[in-house]
């Protein structure tokens, strides 16, 4: 519980800062109001895709284990599918 709350004030507070740094101007991913030329924002985009482009393939490959763990449970079982 102590983690969740600690995670829920930094966020909140990077909202505020992010708010308060840009107004009501403020894009819905705080990287967006930066300038193109900002290497610290342009850093955080790039973390930002290796995430993605790393982290969808983790996800989908504990999914697809999952699916043949049970595939071969059912079948093992002399179930039938359908």
């Amino acid at each position: 519980a102590l983690s969740f709350g600690v995670l829920a004030t930094l966020y909140v507070t990077v909202m505020i800062m992010g708010h308060n740094l840009f107004g009501d101007n403020c894009q819905s991913n705080i990287l967006l109001n930066f300038a193109n030329s900002d290497p610290l924002a342009v850093g955080g985009r790039v973390a930002t895709a290796l995430s993605i482009v790393f982290g969808y393939p983790l996800a989908f490959a504990g999914l697809i284990d999952g699916i043949k763990g049970t595939c071969k449970s059912l079948l093992s079982e002399g179930t039938t599918l359908g």
